[in-house]
């Protein structure tokens, strides 16, 4: 079509999804010129990932446990073009079902190269370098199946840097089940960014 840009999408993944041990090795391309409106909504364009994940499971129930999933990803993304460095992140996540149906997980993520963000800087052109960052969070979860039950959770995040940037986020989620079919809740958030640096207004300049 004269005047339009053809832009792709692709994804290669190679599995294990079967035993304890699993995995995922995968690569993901988005062109610059792939239109996110064409098949619903995509957050990036114009972005390259390769990743490894790996998954240890355990389904049998052992002690008070009925269930144990764990994981770890690490992740290189990259702009499709030019191809300049974006993010390298590790991901660990871990979540327990006990026999009481309590549930219990924890996670969190590490950027020890921190990150480029070509969308914050708003600039074409231009890029808002991060520092190295980290963030960990736990969940809690009461029993579903009576009549109330609550989810609790708390996340941190850091940077290294000498600005104190910290953000703490404590959550409630109150559910009430009223039938097999039938519950009502709603999810409560606090949030305290400490330091945050907000943003801030360009002028056209020479730089």
């Amino acid at each position: 079509i004269n005047g339009t840009e053809l832009g792709y999408k692709t994804n290669l993944y190679l599995d294990k999804i079967s035993g304890k041990f699993q995995f995922r090795i995968g690569n993901e391309i988005i062109s610059q010129d792939y239109n996110q409106n064409d098949m619903g909504y995509l957050p990036y364009i114009n972005e390259v990932s390769s990743f490894s994940r790996f998954d240890y499971n355990i389904f049998e129930p052992f002690w008070e446990v009925l269930s144990w999933k764990s994981s770890i990803e690490f992740r290189y993304s990259n702009l499709y073009e030019p191809q300049s460095f974006t993010d390298f992140r590790i991901t660990l996540n871990s979540a327990a079902l006990f026999s009481t149906q309590l549930s219990f997980a924890i996670g969190g993520f590490w950027r020890p190269l921190g990150n480029h963000d070509y969308y914050e800087a708003r600039e074409p052109g231009r890029v808002f370098k991060k520092a190295e960052s980290w963030s960990a969070w736990t969940k809690l979860g009461t029993d579903p199946r009576k009549m109330v039950s609550v989810n609790l959770m708390y996340k941190y995040w850091g940077n290294n840097t000498n600005l104190g940037m910290i953000w703490h986020t404590i959550g409630v989620a109150p559910l009430i089940r009223i039938q097999s079919r039938f519950q009502l809740g709603f999810n409560l958030f606090y949030d305290k960014f400490n330091n945050s640096i907000g943003h801030v207004y360009t002028i056209n300049d020479s730089i």
